[in-house]
C-alpha cells in the first residue's frame, strides 16, 4: 500500500516546487487578473459574499466560487499576487495528481505518471496555473467530475463506488458555481455521447440521477437564489446575455475561425503535440480492430472531441476555454507513449525524459525572463508611488482607461473619465459595457463614471484628486494647472492640490 502512494508524493512535491516558482514574479496582469482579484478583495471589504462588485459596481459575468476562494487566500496572505494566484496553482496540482490516479485506475502506474508529467508540463496548462482567472478552475472541476463518474461506476466496491459517484455530482456543482451552466452541461454531454456511441445505456441505472441532481441543486441553489434576490436582473443577464448570447452571437470579443483551437491545442501541448496525431490515430485503430482496447479510450476521445467541437462553434474564442480538453489528451498521449516505451524502452525513456526536462527548463526560464516585460504594463508602480499622497478624502481618477490593479494595490475605488454617452458602448463587449450596465441598473454607482462636467467639478473641489493618466496622452488632460506628483515609464500622476 505504501508503494502505491509513492508516485503521488513524488508528483506532489515535484509539481509543487515547479508551479510555485515564479508565481509571484510578475504583477497582476490586466484586465482579467486585476479585475477578478479585485472582486474578491471587495467581497472582504464590503462583507457581501453574494453580489460580486468591482470598483464598487455590480459585475454579473461570472458566479462566485472563484471570488470566494480568492477572498480566502487574501484573508490569509493579504492583497498580494500570491493570494490572487494561489488557488489556480493549487487546483492545477490537484488536477495533475488526480490525472495520475485516474490514469492508473484505467491502465497502470507508469502510464499514470506519464499522463501527469505530460499534463503538468504542457505550456498552456502550466501558464493557466500562473494566471488568476476561472478557466483552469472550471476545467479541473469538470475533469474531476468526469474522473469520479468513471471510477464510481467501475469501482469493484459498490459502496465506495457510490460515494465517488456522488463526489462527481459535487464537483459538477462546484463547476457551475465557478463559471455557470457548462459545469453540468459538459459532463452531461460527454457522458451522454459516450453512452450513445458505446451503447452503454444501462449505466443510467447506476448513476443515481434523481439524488445526484438533487445534490447539485442543493449546492448551487442557495447562491443563485440569494444573488437574484439582491439583484432582480441577475438571472437574465447571466444566463441569457453571458451564457446564451456569448455562444450564439458574434458581437463578443476575440472573433476567431474554426482553426483557432486546434492550433492552440498543438502549441499548448508542445513538445508532446508531436505525438498527438499518432496517439489519436492509434486510439481509433484499436477501437476499430478491437485489439488491446483500454475500456476508457472511447470515453476519452468523446471527451476531447466534443469539447473541441463545442468551443469551435461560437465566434468568440479565448485561450483558456479549451483547457477541459487537456486532461483527456494528456492521457491519450500517455497511453500512446507508454506503448512506444514498451517496444523500445531505452530509446523512448531517454526521449521522454529529455523532452520533459527541456520543457520544464524552458518554462522556468520563460517566466523569469518575461517578468520585466509583463510588469511594464502594470499600474502597480504608479499605485505604490501615489500611496504617500492618499488620504481618506482622496479621489483617484483615471482617464479613458480602467485599471483594476490600482483598486487592488491601493484599496481605493477609481473614478473613470470617458465618453460615456457613446451609444455604441452597449453594443460591444468591453469593460465599458460592464460598467455602463451597472450604472444603468444601479444609479448610485453611476458616480464612478465621469463626464467632462463631473470631472471639472471634482477637479475644482477642495478635496484632493489624483489623476492617473498614461504619459503618452497627457496632452489630452483638459486642465493645465496641476501638480505632477509621480511618474513611471507608463504613467503620470497629477494632483489638484
Amino acid at each position: 500500500m505504501a508503494r502505491s502512494y509513492r508516485p503521488i508524493l513524488f508528483l506532489l512535491l515535484g509539481f509543487s516546487l515547479f508551479y510555485w516558482f515564479g508565481l509571484t514574479n510578475h504583477y497582476l496582469l490586466l484586465p482579467d487578473e486585476a479585475r477578478y482579484a479585485e472582486i474578491a478583495r471587495e467581497m472582504l471589504v464590503h462583507g457581501n459574499f453574494v453580489t460580486p462588485l468591482v470598483n464598487n459596481m455590480i459585475f454579473f459575468d461570472k458566479p462566485a466560487m472563484y471570488y470566494w476562494l480568492t477572498a480566502l487566500a487574501i484573508k490569509i496572505f493579504g492583497a498580494t499576487e500570491l493570494a490572487a494566484r494561489f488557488f489556480p496553482a493549487l487546483i492545477a496540482i490537484i488536477g495533475i495528481i488526480s490525472t495520475f490516479i485516474f490514469t492508473r485506475f484505467i491502465t497502470d502506474t507508469r502510464t499514470g505518471i506519464l499522463a501527469a508529467l505530460i499534463l503538468g508540463s504542457a505550456p498552456l496548462f502550466w501558464g493557466a496555473a500562473h494566471y488568476s482567472n476561472m478557466d483552469l478552475l472550471v476545467a479541473m472541476f469538470v475533469t474531476l467530475s468526469l474522473y469520479c463518474f468513471w471510477v464510481g461506476i467501475h469501482h469493484t466496491n459498490k459502496k465506495i463506488g457510490i460515494l465517488i459517484l456522488y463526489t462527481s455530482y459535487i464537483f459538477s456543482a462546484i463547476a457551475i458555481l465557478t463559471k455557470g451552466a457548462l459545469g453540468l452541461a459538459f459532463p452531461c454531454m460527454i457522458i451522454g455521447l459516450w453512452m450513445l456511441f458505446c451503447k452503454q445505456w444501462r449505466i443510467l441505472l447506476k448513476m443515481r440521477l434523481p439524488t445526484g441532481l438533487a445534490l447539485v441543486a442543493l449546492i448551487v441553489f442557495p447562491w443563485f437564489y440569494l444573488v437574484q434576490k439582491q439583484n432582480p436582473e441577475f438571472l437574465h443577464y447571466f444566463f441569457v446575455v453571458q451564457q446564451w448570447q456569448r455562444f450564439l452571437t458574434s458581437h463578443f470579443n476575440n472573433q476567431e475561425g474554426v482553426w483557432f483551437y486546434p492550433a492552440i491545442i498543438f502549441l499548448g501541448f508542445l513538445p508532446w503535440s508531436i505525438f498527438i496525431f499518432t496517439a489519436v490515430y492509434q486510439a481509433f485503430k484499436k477501437i476499430k480492430n478491437k485489439t488491446n482496447v483500454i475500456h476508457a479510450i472511447p470515453f476519452l476521445l468523446i471527451w476531447f472531441f466534443s469539447i473541441l467541437i463545442f468551443f469551435s462553434i461560437p465566434h468568440s474564442k479565448l485561450l483558456g476555454y479549451i483547457l477541459p480538453t487537456f486532461p483527456p489528451m494528456a492521457i491519450l498521449l500517455a497511453i500512446h507513449i507508454n506503448a512506444l516505451w514498451g517496444k523500445s524502452p531505452n530509446v523512448f525513456s531517454k526521449i521522454f525524459i529529455s523532452l520533459f526536462i527541456l520543457t520544464v527548463l524552458s518554462e522556468t526560464i520563460l517566466i523569469t525572463t518575461l517578468t520585466k516585460e509583463m510588469n511594464k504594463y502594470s499600474s502597480k508602480p504608479i499605485a505604490e508611488k501615489i500611496e504617500p499622497f492618499l488620504t481618506k478624502d482622496t479621489t483617484i481618477v483615471t482617464i479613458y482607461h480602467n485599471y483594476n490593479d490600482i483598486n487592488f494595490y491601493t484599496g481605493f475605488p477609481i473614478y473613470i473619465f470617458s465618453n460615456w454617452d457613446d451609444p455604441t458602448i452597449m453594443q460591444k463587449d468591453s469593460w465599458k459595457t460592464s460598467y455602463l450596465y451597472a450604472a444603468q441598473h444601479r444609479p448610485d454607482q453611476a458616480k464612478y463614471l465621469l463626464s467632462s462636467s463631473k470631472l471639472q467639478q471634482l477637479w475644482n473641489n477642495h478635496d484632493p484628486v489624483i489623476v492617473i493618466i498614461e504619459s503618452k496622452i497627457l496632452y489630452a488632460f483638459p486642465y493645465k494647472t496641476y501638480h505632477a506628483i509621480a511618474k513611471t515609464d507608463r504613467f503620470t500622476a497629477l494632483s489638484n492640490v
